[in-house]
């Protein structure tokens, strides 16, 4: 995907449109009250830690800031910024911490 936004930002660059690739980690959606495992039945406990996910008015609010702004990406977590420090050097350490963080639900 983010190659995908880079090259529409570069293409579109004369033509005054923008692109701002948003890194949100975590929002407190309500959307995994409805989740389905694997096996397609419900998931009766949320993996994630609910009290340590951001808000959905401050992560809109922090979106629609970079929006005005026309940021070219926002990374909301400090996990995410170091994620993409050491993407450059380590993009498989960075893959296998990722997965190990999704199925813990954090």
């Amino acid at each position: 995907m983010r190659g995908f936004f880079d090259t529409l930002r570069i293409e579109l660059a004369d033509s005054g449109v923008t692109v701002t690739m948003i890194y949100p980690g975590f929002v407190s959606t309500g959307i995994r009250a409805s989740a389905q495992g694997a096996d397609g039945k419900p998931i009766l406990s949320s993996p994630v830690r609910e009290g340590e996910v951001m808000p959905v008015e401050e992560c809109a609010r922090i979106i629609a800031g970079a929006l005005a702004d026309r940021r070219r990406e926002v990374v909301m977590t400090a996990r995410g910024k170091i994620a993409v420090f050491l993407k450059l050097f380590m993009p498989g350490l960075v893959d296998r911490i990722a997965r190990r963080a999704i199925e813990k639900g954090r």
